[in-house]
């Protein structure tokens, strides 16, 4: 995990004790409590406050807490988008199955029940034909995790109730079925370890492997189409903020599209550049919203299990396995970064309709150069440099300076002194850009009075630089 570095110490309030602490309290209280909130603060006023401050703020009085509750018995609440959104991925996901939104009911919950509880349950129940109480409970199929439960009356042999143990949803898979394939995607987790999980805790029936793949791919194509759909609406966001002026980027396209600035950086399954799968992601530097992804992989299970290539069954075997072939790069670990940005960045103007026109990135050229390369919009994209990378670099090069020289740099260059110093650097850094000359005096300066501090305790720190102490 990367060092994070702060920009300042957190400032300390020290905790009254005693009288001192009755005293505050009392004074507290004694002071009427404001209801208008600081714009620059997220507070969570109650309902009553926060319709009384809106009314106020469009020159109406608030109504009566009578009035307000009569309204509110007549109409029925709204759901605002920010509840809607409100919910998790996994819910999300699901949404895709269900034929009804995500609903947090306890009547649609699952529980683990023991079947002698269902044993003790229906002893208590008589038939509905012949009011007669001798009633066998068993099973008839299952599917999966569902089961279909009946109940037969032996004295006058009719089924009196049957009933699956999940509702089905819109694409005719069983509620659990879908949920527990979800569920071993989001926690990593293997059908082999799901069926030991489930044996241990005696679940007869697990899915097969079959099954658990068909629903494993439903899963994904519903996990895709909803990211998609989320990305084209942060992509729209994005535009109309440049538009309404709210952002402004330092570049403009003679072909119209909106120019923005953005972060790129790739990520692996696994580190060392041993890992055969990668993913690409922008990110809209202003407003934090995921615009696009691309995923990169230069391996696939099934490939290692086709037929020779000059066999005559390899053109059946590719024809159906090229629709679901998890390969789609031939090259390194270390250069699916730069694939999958010239793949993001090609199809930048057709799906989101924008030019990523800055690049701000961990300060590895190689997917700018490659996309400048292929000269895929009418612009130069432009680097940028994160700083909290630089100052991640310095403190990397300090350690292990201090690593290589411990007999004469242990007790001076100590991690206290790191820190202060990569903390200084960054902080000048932040303050003074886009200046390149301010910026260079502000980091000398800084660096200058840290060294004579103790000789000039009296004399400021120089103009334009900041020194953490």
């Amino acid at each position: 995990m990367p060092k994070t570095f702060g920009l300042g110490q957190k400032k300390r309030y020290k905790k009254l004790r005693g009288r001192h602490a009755k005293k505050e309290e009392d004074q507290n209280a004694e002071q009427p409590r404001n209801l208008t909130p600081d714009p620059d603060l997220d507070l969570d006023l109650g309902s009553e406050e926060k319709v009384a401050q809106t009314q106020t703020e469009h020159g109406q009085m608030p109504p009566t807490p009578a009035s307000s509750n009569s309204d509110a018995d007549q109409s029925e609440p709204q759901i605002s988008a920010d509840e809607t959104a409100n919910v998790s991925r996994s819910e999300q996901k699901m949404a895709a199955f269900d034929d009804e939104e995500p609903c947090a009911d306890d009547m649609s919950q699952y529980f683990l029940i023991h079947t002698s509880f269902l044993q003790s349950l229906y002893t208590m129940l008589t038939c509905c034909f012949c009011s007669g109480s001798n009633l066998y409970w068993g099973r008839k199929k299952s599917a999966g995790f569902a089961q279909e439960f009946y109940l037969e009356c032996i004295s006058c042999d009719k089924i009196v109730w049957s009933c699956n143990s999940s509702p089905k949803s819109k694409s005719k898979r069983f509620d659990i079925n879908v949920r527990t394939v979800v569920a071993s995607k989001e926690c990593g987790l293997s059908l082999a370890t799901m069926k030991k999980l489930f044996n241990i805790m005696n679940i007869q029936n697990v899915m097969h492997h079959k099954t658990y793949k068909q629903i494993g791919m439903e899963v994904r194509d519903a996990a895709k189409a909803a990211a998609e759909e989320a990305m084209s609406r942060s992509a729209e966001v994005v535009r109309e903020r440049y538009k309404s002026g709210m952002y402004f980027s330092d570049q403009v396209s003679t072909s119209g599209v909106q120019v923005v600035d953005i972060s790129y950086d790739g990520t692996w399954h696994k580190r060392g550049y041993s890992s055969h799968y990668g993913v690409g992601v922008v990110v809209d530097i202003d407003s934090g919203l995921i615009l696009d992804t691309h995923t990169v992989s230069n391996y696939c299970r099934g490939c290692e299990k086709a037929p020779p290539s000059d066999s005559a069954s390899f053109t059946a075997w590719n024809e159906t396995h090229k629709k679901s072939c998890n390969k789609n790069f031939d090259g390194t670990s270390n250069a699916m970064e730069v694939e999958a940005a010239a793949v993001i960045f090609a199809r930048s103007v057709e799906q989101r309709k924008l030019i990523y026109g800055t690049m701000l990135c961990d300060g590895d050229s190689k997917a700018l150069d490659n996309v400048n390369r292929l000269g895929i919009y009418d612009i130069k994209v432009v680097k940028e440099d994160c700083v909290n990378h630089i100052a991640k670099r310095i403190y990397n090069q300090l350690d292990n300076l201090k690593k290589s020289n411990k007999s004469a740099l242990n007790r001076k260059l100590t991690a206290a002194k790191i820190k202060k110093i990569t903390n200084t650097y960054a902080t000048n850094l932040r303050d003074n850009a886009p200046h390149v000359e301010q910026m260079k005096l502000g980091v000398l300066g800084g660096f200058s009075y840290d060294e004579h501090r103790q000789d000039t305790k009296s004399s400021p720190v120089p103009q334009g630089s900041n020194f953490l102490v």
